[in-house]
């Protein structure tokens, strides 16, 4: 493989060609592309790098953690690059290296964006644009950018790609300003349009998150379409209480799991809260049986104790019919923000449950939960009435200008918390709508 054609690492794939060209054009200053899931981003900020440091010109890779900087593009970087191009021993530490051509590539994380200083530079790539800083661009990018000696270096160029998150976002701000500002260019790419997933499975995808129901699927315009459209109102719009909601008499008298879903809080605007749910394999269903709310109580003198009866309640208590609700000896997941709460029920547990963080990836949680709630396999006991209230007001943030941020409002959504911490961290069937 020549030189060339490892650069050019989508030789063939034209959407990605076009990007390349249009952004090494010399009236080019700012490219913005919103791209689905696996559309080769992060490849195309590779090449444009690749390529400015051959012809003696410095460029950082910029991403929003430090574990994303060298899992997404070091490693790959450095495996893939011809040894022969690199001059020296590239800074594994720093994330750092030297081209043949007198060009340097570093790669840094966004996370304290006050770091961000330094000479000016002729190309930065910034990958998940959407996720950084707001005011990243004005307050950092745009000087270092400017620095750039117009003697020997050409015009400093900058590369913006992300995932869409709404249009409430600076991904969406600087996407609307092609066409409007000199050298601003812009692209819209889809997982089919660039090609690089078979569209057989991109279909399937598709598929699956229609079977999954409408939340499932606008994640899927999102991930896979790259759609800007806002996620609007009610967070759980497959709620339907007129079925979902069971008397205790409906509830089934024997479990094969149960699990416990622990909100931490104390203030009145944010009570700790407690959600309990059994499943039924025979029929992959969930029964939320069980709910504990409260304002101004210790972990040490209440939760502790209070959990403990509850969950010996339905895991090791005895049914209508005279026998054990289940023989699992359950789960509870409790919120991963109070480490030092979690591992106070640790050292005090009496083998009742296990007691484990719970996963807090709102965005899979939210899916796995409207999808039990649209395949009919989530029912909500009468008697859990905060989280019968909590649902229908559970509501996407909306700004002040009318935009909608792809947030859920953090306002009384601690037993809906409690529901997600404790079906998502244990369902086997919880990242549907990501592929």
């Amino acid at each position: 493989m020549t030189t060339v054609e490892w650069g050019l690492a989508y030789k063939g794939l034209p959407r990605h060609t076009d990007i390349i060209r249009t952004m090494r054009a010399p009236e080019t200053v700012v490219g913005v592309m919103a791209a689905a899931r696996r559309s080769g981003k992060t490849g195309i900020a590779r090449t444009l790098l690749f390529l400015s440091a051959l012809e003696g010109h410095d460029g950082w890779y910029l991403a929003p953690t430090y574990s994303h900087c060298r899992d997404l593009f070091w490693r790959p970087f450095i495996t893939e690059c011809p040894a022969e191009l690199i001059v020296g021993k590239p800074n594994n530490s720093e994330m750092s290296l030297t081209l043949r051509g007198g060009g340097t590539i570093a790669c840094k994380s966004t996370q304290n964006p006050d770091n961000l200083t330094g000479r000016g530079l002729s190309f930065i790539a910034c990958d998940e644009y959407q996720s950084m800083p707001p005011r990243l661009y004005e307050e950092q990018l745009a000087p270092i950018l400017a620095a750039v000696p117009r003697a020997n270096k050409p015009q400093g160029k900058l590369l913006l790609t992300g995932t869409p998150r709404g249009k409430d976002n600076h991904l969406y701000t600087r996407y609307m300003r092609a066409g409007k500002d000199p050298g601003h260019f812009s692209w819209h790419l889809t997982a089919a349009q660039a090609g690089m997933v078979p569209a057989e499975q991109v279909e399937r995808i598709r598929m699956e998150a229609v079977a999954a129901g409408t939340t499932a699927t606008k994640i899927w315009e999102r991930e896979w379409l790259a759609s800007f459209d806002a996620f609007a109102g009610q967070v759980y719009s497959e709620w339907n209480p007129e079925t979902m909601v069971v008397d205790d008499d409906d509830i089934p008298a024997r479990f094969d799991e149960v699990v416990g879903g622990l909100d931490w809080g104390f203030s009145d605007t944010h009570p700790g809260a407690l959600e309990i749910l059994g499943y039924v394999a025979a029929d992959d269903s969930w029964w939320v049986v069980d709910e504990l709310v409260q304002i101004k109580q210790t972990v040490e003198s209440y939760w502790r104790p209070q959990v403990d009866a509850r969950m010996r309640e339905w895991t090791r208590g005895i049914n209508r019919d005279g026998v054990r609700r289940t023989d699992d000896e359950g789960a509870l997941y409790c919120d991963p923000a109070r480490p030092d709460s979690i591992q106070y029920f640790r050292n005090t547990s009496q083998g009742i449950y296990s007691i484990r963080s719970a996963n807090n990836q709102v965005w899979d949680g939210i899916a796995t939960v409207a999808s039990k709630m649209h395949r009919g396999k989530l029912k909500v006991s009468r008697r859990c009435e905060n989280l019968i209230r909590e649902i229908p007001n559970y509501q996407w943030k909306e700004t002040r200008d009318g935009h909608w941020e792809e947030r859920p409002q953090k306002v009384r959504d601690d037993s809906i918390d409690g529901l997600r911490y404790g079906l998502h961290s244990h369902c086997a069937y919880p990242k549907i709508s990501l592929g």
